[in-house]
C-alpha cells in the first residue's frame, strides 16, 4: 500500500491549482455548490478565522454538527491551521458529552 507524504490541506490546495474550476463539493438540496478553487479559498478563511479567534496548532477543537458544507470546510481548515479536529457523535446523551469535555 502506498502512502501519502502530503497533508490534506496540501492536497485541497494542490487540487484548487490543478483542477481550479472542477465540482468539490454538490449539495443539490441546498442548490449549494464549491469549485476547488472556492472551496480552498473557504477553508483559508475558516483557517484565519480560527487563528484569529486564538486557536493554535496542536490545540484540540470540538465540532458537533451534522451532515452539513461548514462540516466539511471546519475539518479542512483545522487540518490547514494545524489543529487536531475532535468529532462528536451527535447521539452522544449528556453524560458521554460531559466526559468528553473533560
Amino acid at each position: 500500500m502506498q502512502l501519502i507524504d502530503n497533508t490534506l490541506g496540501q492536497l485541497l490546495e494542490k487540487w484548487a491549482v490543478e483542477i481550479p474550476d472542477n465540482e468539490f463539493m454538490v449539495y443539490p438540496d441546498r442548490n449549494l455548490r464549491f469549485t476547488y478553487a472556492q472551496f480552498n479559498q473557504r477553508v483559508d478563511d475558516m483557517a484565519k478565522g480560527l487563528l484569529a479567534i486564538g486557536i493554535k496548532p496542536g490545540d484540540k477543537i470540538g465540532i458537533w454538527g451534522n451532515n452539513v458544507p461548514d462540516w466539511t470546510t471546519f475539518m479542512f481548515a483545522v487540518a490547514k491551521m494545524g489543529g487536531i479536529l475532535v468529532t462528536i457523535n451527535t447521539n452522544y446523551k449528556l453524560s458521554e458529552l460531559e466526559f468528553l469535555i473533560k
